[in-house]
């Protein structure tokens, strides 16, 4: 089995050392967009929860970046080219993070989740985002108007989610619907979809809501590696788009979704 590890980091000045162990390539994966901003949709998504009046903490974003990496190394590594079994990969990540402590206790259960949810083996490891990055969300001086939302669903464009939403909205629920697409084919039914859901269930005082993930990694990040297209762990970053939302509630929230595909 050949093991690969994709390495996360915030700009061209931030220059990770490479992991220890038995890798056969380490790859750099930067996180930021050209503006020095998230990249991969995150700081979109960031940015538009504000204008709902939503502002994740700065874990919240944590979660975000390591569903992030999570992606990336699901998608960008093959398993046929790179698994004995034509299944189980060997994957390693380092995610950079606002709280490398608090995020290092956690690395047995994230290792134990992903491998349930991949079946592959992952080593999962965090470092301390580089300096001038602490703050990726900009908060208002004074809390504005209560967002209104009870909640946070998924919305794939799948039935079952969209099942979930119409039994949410029947019930007269006003969650925050989080969607991710990562090309084409998926956006734009889903779009449709959710335009219908609003719609319908819209009145002149509130209409459902919704943020969007526009996330995927090309072949640029791992040269000469070939794309797995099972994407079985994108569950996890549905849940955490969700989890981050939620982390700006200013008490408990919930999420709910029948199924996330």
């Amino acid at each position: 089995m050949t093991a690969y590890a994709l390495i996360g980091h915030m700009g061209p000045a931030d220059q990770p050392a490479d992991l220890i162990g038995r890798w056969q390539a380490q790859f750099p994966v930067d996180l930021l967009s050209g503006n020095q901003t998230l990249g991969y949709g995150m700081g979109l998504v960031v940015r538009n929860l504000g204008k709902l009046g939503i502002y994740p903490s700065e874990v919240g974003v944590d979660v975000l970046v390591l569903a992030a990496m999570v992606h990336a190394a699901d998608t960008r590594i093959n398993r046929v080219q790179t698994s004995q079994d034509a299944w189980t990969r060997e994957l390693g990540i380092c995610v950079p993070v606002s709280d490398p402590e608090l995020w290092t206790g956690q690395c047995a259960p994230l290792e134990k989740i992903l491998r349930f949810l991949t079946g592959d083996r992952w080593t999962v490891s965090f470092r301390a985002r580089p300096e001038g990055m602490a703050d990726f969300v900009r908060r208002p001086v004074a809390d504005l108007h209560d967002h209104g939302f009870d909640g946070v669903a998924l919305f794939s464009g799948g039935l079952d989610s969209l099942v979930g939403a119409i039994d949410r909205l029947q019930q007269g629920s006003f969650p925050l619907f989080v969607s991710h697409g990562g090309d084409g084919a998926i956006s734009k039914p889903q779009k449709d979809l959710f335009l219908d859901v609003a719609a319908a269930y819209g009145n002149g005082n509130r209409e459902p809501r919704r943020v969007r993930l526009g996330m995927s990694f090309t072949d640029k990040i791992t040269p000469g590696v070939g794309r797995e297209e099972s994407t079985r762990g994108r569950s996890f970053l549905f849940i955490a788009l969700a989890a981050m939302a939620g982390s700006g509630w200013r008490g408990t929230f919930r999420s709910k979704s029948r199924r996330t595909a």
